[in-house]
């Protein structure tokens, strides 16, 4: 998923099993500007009114998988992890049971986040900084959704 056109790309790289899909992330609840990190006018070469954006549940009725497990969920959005967790997260309609996210840059609203996350029983199993292509300012986190008996 990216709302750039990568369609060449996949074509030439000779993937035969991966669908590429030409939407971003929005999230379907408000929230504060100043908590987010959002500098996307860098990332895309077209205007982002331009570009299509869908909520997670919009892609995931769109894709065919309500009411189905989710057993991978890989996001890396350039800074709309911080504007759209909730959405992955908080909704008891989508069951993701493991999330690899990397963040981008820490903003107020993470420990919220990291927070929701273990009220909603994920735990950390990995983090790694990316220090290949961002210097360390984002790092790659990886949750396991686990029952809540393991809680009690």
């Amino acid at each position: 998923f990216d709302p750039d056109d990568y369609t060449r790309k996949m074509i030439g790289s000779g993937l035969r099993n991966a669908k590429y899909h030409m939407w971003g992330l929005k999230t379907s609840y408000e929230s504060r500007r100043e908590d987010v990190f959002e500098d996307f006018s860098r990332r895309f070469e077209k205007k982002l009114e331009h570009l299509k954006f869908k909520t997670l549940r919009e892609t995931i009725r769109e894709l065919g998988h309500e009411k189905r497990r989710i057993d991978v969920f890989k996001i890396d959005c350039e800074g709309c992890e911080w504007r759209t967790y909730k959405d992955w997260v908080m909704d008891p309609d989508v069951d993701l049971r493991q999330v690899f996210i990397e963040v981008h840059n820490f903003v107020p609203v993470t420990n919220q986040m990291f927070e929701d996350l273990h009220r909603q029983g994920y735990v950390l199993f990995h983090k790694e900084p990316n220090i290949q292509w961002c210097k360390g300012s984002c790092v790659e986190f990886s949750f396991l959704k686990l029952h809540k008996s393991f809680f009690e």
